[in-house]
C-alpha cells in the first residue's frame, strides 16, 4: 500500500502541475512504493517528503482536509467583512486572495472550529493524548501558515464549488462529524455558500 497526500494543483485535464516548490509544502508519500513515486513527482518538479509512519501521514491528510474544507467556501462565499461592512461580490476569489482579503474569517474559523476538531479526529484514529495529537498537528498558527503556503503556491486557483458540494461528506462532513466540538460559524458557512435554509450532512439537519 502506497498513500501521498498531494501538495499541487492541476487546474484542467492534461494541464501540468501547478506549484511553486520554494513555497509549497511537500507532498507526503508514504508506503511500499515511496520511493518510485517521489522520482515521478520530481520530474514535475514536484516538492516531496516521505514519511515513515501511518500516524505522519494521517497527520498529513487532515492538514490538508482543513484546506480543502475551508477554502472552497471562502472562495465562493460572497460576503467578506474584512473588506467593508457591506462587500460583496458573485465572483468567487482565487486562494492566495483569501489569504489577503478574508484572513480574519479563515484564522476564526479554523482557531475556533475547525483546528480542534481536526485534532480529535487525530487522537480518535490513533488513540493518543490530545498533547501528542496538537504536537503532531502543530500549533493553530503552524497549520495557518501551511495554508497559506499552499495557497500562495497555486496563484490563480479556485476550488470547482460543485465538486466540493459532491464531495461534502468527504470533506466538512468529517469535521461535522466531531460531535464533541460545535461548529456554528462552519455550518452558517456552508448554508450560506450553499444558498440553503438547512444543512443535512451525515446523520444531522441543522
Amino acid at each position: 500500500m502506497t498513500m501521498t497526500v498531494p501538495h499541487f494543483g492541476i487546474l484542467r485535464v492534461g494541464d501540468n502541475p501547478l506549484s511553486d516548490e520554494t513555497i509549497s509544502p511537500p507532498t507526503i508519500i508514504y508506503g511500499k512504493h515511496a520511493n518510485r513515486l517521489k522520482q515521478i513527482l520530481e520530474l514535475h518538479e514536484i516538492n516531496v517528503q516521505i514519511v515513515s509512519t501511518l500516524l505522519a501521514i494521517d497527520a498529513a491528510a487532515i492538514r490538508k482536509l482543513l484546506w480543502v474544507s475551508s477554502m472552497w467556501l471562502l472562495c465562493h462565499d460572497p460576503y467578506s467583512s474584512s473588506v467593508t461592512s457591506d462587500a460583496c461580490t458573485s465572483t468567487p476569489m482565487d486562494v492566495s486572495n483569501v489569504h489577503k482579503f478574508k484572513n480574519k474569517e479563515l484564522c476564526k474559523l479554523v482557531e475556533e472550529e475547525l483546528y480542534p476538531a481536526a485534532v480529535t479526529l487525530l487522537e480518535e484514529y490513533h488513540n493518543k493524548s490530545n498533547a501528542n495529537a496538537r504536537q503532531i498537528m502543530g500549533t493553530v498558527n503552524d497549520v495557518l501558515k501551511y495554508m497559506e503556503s499552499y495557497s500562495l503556491s497555486m496563484p490563480g486557483a479556485c476550488p470547482n464549488k460543485q465538486l466540493a458540494i459532491d464531495e461534502i461528506e468527504q470533506r466538512n462532513g468529517v469535521l461535522l462529524s466531531v460531535s464533541s466540538v460545535p461548529q456554528p460559524l462552519h455550518r452558517a458557512l456552508i448554508k450560506r455558500v450553499m444558498n440553503v435554509g438547512t444543512l443535512v450532512v451525515g446523520d444531522e439537519i441543522d
